[in-house]
């Protein structure tokens, strides 16, 4: 699998660049990175599209026991996990949420707990595979909803998903929270990120 090492500096890495300035980050990474042709591909595409949440449990693992060795301080103050939700039709059709079932592998390992209550999807208007970047950021604008802000408040919050491309999906989920909560970071850890290796 062609790794990114991003869990060596997950203050300073490709991912993090992508939410700095953008919402309160604390962290960032991803395992891996999504390369078309690479076995990373094969694994996103069983995950999503082949009923495999074992495998998706799998890699959640592996993500928590490379961002959680002895020298990292990844989960040390984390509150509660959130994984990009899915509308209650999408989920319906694909079975299972493949970043839900990446947050369970995750907590196999380190001991923190899963908030799929609080935020809900809303909106789902099309996949975000071959769009481009504007017309990402367009398509999850106001797809998610807060309606638990209470529960929040304070908290230092991971976000979870499945595969990162501009980071919209997640700064949109950000966004949903910050409107409706105070005192909030955020922390973002993904299986993988797309484009071409990049050394930081």
């Amino acid at each position: 699998m062609p790794r990114t090492a991003y869990s060596r500096n997950t203050k300073r890495n490709e991912v993090k660049n992508l939410f700095e300035l953008k919402i309160p980050i604390e962290r960032a990474g991803s395992f891996m990175r999504y390369l078309p042709n690479e076995r990373s591909a094969s694994i996103i595409k069983n995950m999503k599209y082949s009923h495999n949440y074992g495998l998706a449990r799998m890699m959640g693992r592996m993500m928590a026991e490379e961002f959680s060795q002895p020298n990292s301080d990844f989960f040390a103050d984390i509150d509660v996990i959130i994984p990009a939700p899915l509308t209650k039709k999408r989920n319906t059709e694909r079975g299972y949420n493949q970043a839900e079932e990446l947050a369970r592998g995750i907590v196999q390992v380190v001991d923190k707990q899963i908030d799929t209550t609080s935020v809900i999807r809303r909106i789902f208007k099309a996949s975000q595979t071959t769009l481009s970047r504007e017309e990402r950021t367009k398509n999850v604008q106001d797809a998610f909803d807060c309606i638990h802000p209470e529960q929040l408040s304070g908290k230092h919050i991971l976000l979870v998903d499945d595969v990162i491309t501009t980071g919209a999906t997640l700064l949109s989920l950000a966004d949903s929270i910050l409107e409706k909560t105070d005192n909030v970071r955020f922390s973002v850890l993904s299986l993988a990120i797309t484009g071409d290796l990049k050394y930081n």
